[in-house]
């Protein structure tokens, strides 16, 4: 947490009411230094009615400023308006979480019955409300634009990698949920990695891949392919030459030369966990999504694989509930309840035998019931998408989709083809955006590559 920044966003209000009141109610949870800090503009509020400037702050408390700057707060924020925000809210989440451990103390040694459960009810509205003063969270019908901006204009949403769904509907609006269901194989994380190339690479979103069946470092590699693919011209890179690694020092120059165009051109930004670390409990866990998603500014949510949580069923619940339980949880989450910012997630669903044998049968053709397995994903998504493949399509290059689910407009019924390219994890067909050649012209380019050569392609 960001003090320095904060006391001096702090000291630029101009309508510090609120932020005084916050600081009297919670002032026995604040410590140290930043006690001090905080009762030094209590005491002047008292008396001036507004709060101290910086500089006075600095010199009556002796506070260390050397590694702060107004360039810093530009730099990380944007406005000083932004920081005020955003610093706020961490320092508003921090006295929270000693406020709930100190409830949580006061259960453990608490022996009274009737005492425990007034502790526990006010624990209660303390998790569900997020101490959170609701004046300031109902939004009345007035303050609501109906302004109508095509979603693709709207700078919020997420690109779609598919000329289909980006000419129905332009982008993935905040807050919408995403199911791509698909048998094993079919390239749903392939399709998943290709969306977040198109919005946390070339453009500025911010993603949260939990990944639950593969291990970071290939993530970051099929994605340093992609971005290869797109910008890099002769010098693109075979992913499984990234995966498996190469002696050949010319190639080793290219690859740490095409990283380091990556890291300059990359404008968003992707964070990776896993449940390490995180609770498991329904609950709990997406209480603590919800404090990553504010702490990293996270736009939205991938879950690569649904089916993978049932590892982690805590032995009162069956798998099934679980899974259940958890996608609700999230996609409640990403409407921005449990306090969390709006969201969008991006669930990877697998398909059961009976489903796979059915699209076998028809050659890609499935139905939402067919989600049934988790059918919380049917219930709360906005958008379901299915994936089909056969060994022929492959070999073509090519992948089936539908669109089996669109709360807010027209669903594709009909499975239509697009193009894959898994040695890049390429996906898609919007070539506009992707800036990309053909399937076709990638293969020939790709047949008389060095790396072509490396593989003995």
């Amino acid at each position: 947490m960001d003090y320095v920044a904060l006391f001096y966003c702090l000291s630029n209000l101009k309508k510090p009411e609120s932020y005084v009141d916050f600081f009297q109610q919670n002032e026995k949870f604040i410590v140290g230094d930043v006690k001090v800090a905080v009762s030094f503009y209590l005491d002047y509020y008292r008396q001036h009615k507004s709060f101290p400037d910086f500089p006075t702050v600095v010199n009556s408390l002796g506070i260390d400023v050397s590694g702060f700057s107004l360039e810093n707060i530009a730099m990380y924020y944007g406005s000083s308006e932004t920081a005020t925000g955003i610093l706020w809210e961490k320092f508003q989440r921090e006295i929270s979480s000693i406020e709930l451990r100190s409830l949580e103390s006061q259960l453990i040694t608490e022996v009274n019955e009737e005492a425990k459960k007034k502790i526990l009810a006010e624990y209660t509205r303390k998790v569900v409300s997020g101490s959170v003063d609701l004046t300031e969270v109902v939004t009345r019908d007035t303050d609501i634009s109906m302004q109508q901006d095509a979603h693709l204009n709207n700078p919020d949403g997420l690109v779609f990698p598919l000329a289909k769904m980006t000419e129905e509907y332009g982008s993935l609006p905040l807050g919408h949920s995403l199911t791509i269901l698909a048998p094993p194989g079919a390239f749903k994380t392939t399709a998943a990695l290709n969306i977040v190339f198109l919005n946390s690479v070339a453009r500025d979103k911010r993603c949260l891949y939990i990944f639950l069946e593969d291990v970071v470092k290939d993530y970051q590699k099929k994605i340093f392919s992609r971005f290869t693919l797109a910008y890099s011209g002769i010098n693109k890179i075979h992913k499984d030459v990234l995966l498996r690694g190469t002696d050949d020092p010319g190639v080793k120059a290219i690859i740490a030369e095409e990283e380091a165009r990556y890291i300059e051109m990359r404008k968003g930004a992707i964070y990776y966990t896993n449940l390490s670390g995180i609770s498991k409990e329904p609950l709990y866990f997406v209480q603590q999504l919800a404090k990553i998603i504010n702490e990293y500014n996270i736009d939205y949510v991938v879950v690569d694989h649904v089916q993978k949580l049932g590892a982690f069923v805590p032995p009162r619940m069956n798998k099934y509930e679980y899974m259940n339980q958890m996608v609700s949880n999230i996609s409640a989450c990403a409407l921005g309840q449990f306090n969390s910012r709006v969201f969008s997630p991006i669930f990877l669903s697998q398909m059961t035998k009976e489903t796979i044998k059915k699209g076998n049968k028809t050659e890609g053709r499935f139905e939402v019931s067919d989600c049934a397995e988790v059918a919380a994903l049917e219930r709360d998504s906005v958008y379901i998408m299915s994936l089909w493949t056969n060994d022929q399509l492959k070999a073509a290059g090519e992948v089936k989709y539908q669109l089996l689910k669109a709360r807010n407009g027209i669903t594709v019924s009909d499975p239509i083809k697009t193009y894959v390219q898994p040695e890049y994890s390429y996906f898609g067909d919007v070539t506009g955006l992707q800036d990309v050649y053909s399937p076709m012209a990638l293969h020939d380019n790709f047949a008389t590559s060095d790396f072509a050569r490396e593989l003995d392609l």
